[in-house]
């Protein structure tokens, strides 16, 4: 029988943002018979519950946390340390920054025969004190550092950090790849998401609730919409820590009747056709599954011109990019949206096409694999 190759995930949290996303596709994507794989988390969430269902063994670091802590990281350091020399794998994949430095550092104690590190993007890169920036950034480096082969899910998380001394050839451009979900009709989703309101006019976002994604922009470019637009509704799916403020947000700009934030939506790609136009104003972002996702259902997309989205989004050709934090950019895009059915099913018909042929799902999961293998 030949044996199979033995890698553990290595990820902070578990909630489903891209990182959880990336994990998941790899951990059940791998054939079974090549890979015995398991996945090593720091906490329980929706991540968790989807690998459990899908038969993949957990393994749980009850110190691994995103924010940091010298004595829990410490601690972290330690339980990671203790897995590896009892798991002994011949590959350890590392994502995010703190799982990426503590794992990182913990293989090499441990002399794991091969270690890869994903970059989803940098957080030095969000609204953060000098020091934290700084501390991250430092992070960042000693994972790439310790890891044999770093994945960026864009060019544009590698351009940010490529000049760094001495990492890089370490690094390598996988881009994200999705599988073509299975989309509802447009009459069946809207009718899921807002039963006896067929009639409003539904703009959408997928999305965690936090800073960087800046769900206010959105919120602002909807209020001044309204007046124009009375029927208008922008749904926002995903939960997340800044779900209280969006809250007040939407309370202060007297826009309750036209936002709704849904939580967490299982499977909520299958309701995108559901949406006239589908918004993506990050600050900052390395790529977006939700984006190629959108792309994948044909929808016009206005986005945020930074990070790796205009590796998806040609500007006036596959989409409309405007500026990030500017909501009256935001809201003239989707009034131009609005107006022209005809360049709403033109930019969806070049978006699709693009999505198709740049992120493809085997082609990441082959280009994965085979740095597993170098």
């Amino acid at each position: 029988m030949v044996k199979r190759t033995k890698i553990l995930y290595v990820i902070t949290k578990s909630s489903w943002g891209g990182a959880q996303r990336y994990v998941y596709d790899l951990a059940t994507a791998l054939p079974r018979n090549q890979f015995e794989v398991a996945v090593v988390v720091g906490s329980d969430g929706i991540l968790v519950d989807r690998l459990r269902d899908a038969n993949v063994r957990i393994i749980s670091v009850t110190n691994l946390q995103r924010d940091i802590s010298l004595g829990r990281d410490l601690k972290a350091l330690h339980e990671l340390y203790r897995i590896f020399k009892k798991e002994r794998p011949h590959i350890v994949h590392l994502n995010s920054s703190k799982a990426g430095g503590l794992g990182g550092l913990a293989a090499l104690l441990t002399h794991v025969p091969r270690v890869i590190f994903t970059a989803h993007g940098w957080a030095f890169n969000e609204k953060r004190p000098l020091w934290q920036k700084i501390i991250l950034y430092l992070t960042y480096i000693t994972a790439i550092i310790l890891a044999d082969r770093t994945v960026c899910v864009s060019n544009a998380v590698f351009r940010d950090v490529h000049s760094a001394p001495g990492i890089s050839y370490k690094l390598k451009v996988i881009p994200l790849g999705i599988h073509f979900p299975t989309y509802d009709t447009c009459d069946k989703a809207r009718h899921t998401l807002v039963h006896g309101e067929e009639h409003r006019r539904l703009i959408g976002m997928v999305s965690e609730l936090h800073p960087t994604k800046r769900v206010e922009d959105a919120i602002a470019a909807i209020e001044k919409l309204k007046v124009r637009y009375p029927d208008i509704l922008l749904l926002v799916a995903g939960e997340g820590p800044y779900r209280t403020f969006l809250e007040k947000e939407i309370e202060r700009r007297g826009v309750g009747k036209h936002v709704r934030l849904l939580g967490f939506v299982p499977d909520v790609a299958t309701y995108l056709k559901a949406f006239e136009v589908f918004l993506f104003p990050s600050r900052t972002e390395a790529l977006g599954y939700a984006l190629l996702e959108a792309g994948a259902a044909a929808l016009p997309v206005v986005a945020t011109r930074v990070g790796g989205i205009p590796e998806v989004i040609t500007d006036e050709a596959s989409g409309i990019l405007v500026m990030p934090r500017h909501p009256e950019q935001l809201a003239n895009a989707i009034s131009r949206f609005l107006e022209d059915p005809a360049l709403r099913e033109r930019m969806g018909e070049t978006l699709i096409r693009r999505v198709h042929y740049n992120f493809d799902f085997k082609r990441m999961i082959a280009d994965t694999v085979a740095l597993y293998h170098l």
